[in-house]
C-alpha cells in the first residue's frame, strides 16, 4: 500500500477535524464536559457557616444559566480554602453561563467577601474520567 502524505495546511484541517469530533468522544459522555475549577480564600473572620451560606446564594444565578449542570463546593480546614468545581455541557455555555452570573447581585456580595490573594479559577474540557 502507497503511502499518503499530507501538506501542512491539509494536516491541520485533518487534525481540527479530528479533535473536533473526538473531543466528546474523549470525555467518555459523548459531549465536550466542561469544568472551572476556582480556589479562594473569604476574608478574616468569616466563619465556615457563613462562607457555606454565601456560596449556596450563587446557586440561583447558575441554575438559571443555559448549560449548567452542577456544583460543588469544598473547604480544606488545615489550608482555610475553598474550592469550587462548577460543570457546564460545553465551551460556550461555561463562556456566557460565567458572563452572566458575574452581573448577578449575589456574586457582587460574595466577591467582596473574597480575599483576592490567592483567588486562582481554571477552565478545561474532561479528557477522561476514572471511578472505581
Amino acid at each position: 500500500m502507497a503511502s499518503m502524505r499530507l501538506s501542512g495546511a491539509a494536516f491541520q484541517l485533518v487534525l481540527g477535524l479530528w479533535l473536533l469530533h473526538a473531543q466528546p468522544l474523549l470525555a467518555g459522555s459523548g459531549k465536550a464536559d466542561v469544568f472551572e475549577i476556582t480556589t479562594y480564600k473569604l476574608k478574616a473572620g468569616t466563619s465556615v457557616e457563613e462562607g457555606r451560606k454565601l456560596a449556596s446564594e450563587l446557586n440561583t444565578a447558575y441554575k438559571k444559566q443555559k448549560g449548567f449542570e452542577g456544583r460543588e463546593v469544598y473547604f480544606d480546614t488545615e489550608q482555610k480554602v475553598w474550592v469550587e468545581r462548577v460543570k457546564w455541557k460545553h465551551e460556550a455555555a461555561a463562556h456566557e453561563g460565567r458572563d452572566a452570573v458575574n452581573k448577578d447581585p449575589s456574586v457582587q456580595k460574595f466577591e467582596s467577601m473574597l480575599e483576592r490573594d490567592g483567588y486562582q479559577r481554571i477552565r478545561g474540557e474532561r479528557l477522561f474520567k476514572f471511578e472505581i
